[in-house]
């Protein structure tokens, strides 16, 4: 069987194992503990990144993403709105 998807997770571990044991019913008892083996999905999913994509003649499908910087003047309520955030953000891992 071949099952080809973008998203095979998409969050849903109970649908990812479900979908797992539909290509490995015979791996049925590692998927199941798959938190703990997750080496078994290298064992049924061959996973291909997009940048590594070629057509036919071996050129690259995928060019990438340009990247432009903008910059923004702050103001002072946005700079005392960024403090707080990290303020906040501190404390919570401070706290553990």
């Amino acid at each position: 069987m071949i099952l080809l998807t973008g998203t095979p997770h998409q969050g849903d571990t109970g649908k990812f194992r479900s979908l797992l044991k539909l290509m490995r019913d015979d791996l049925s008892e590692a998927i199941d503990q798959l938190e703990f083996q997750p080496a078994v999905v290298g064992r049924i999913v061959l996973r291909n990144r997009k940048i590594d994509v070629t057509d036919a003649q071996g050129a690259f499908i995928f060019k990438g993403h340009t990247v432009t910087q903008v910059p923004v003047a702050s103001s002072p309520k946005m700079r005392a709105l960024d403090r707080r955030f990290a303020e906040i953000s501190a404390a919570r891992i401070s706290r553990g």
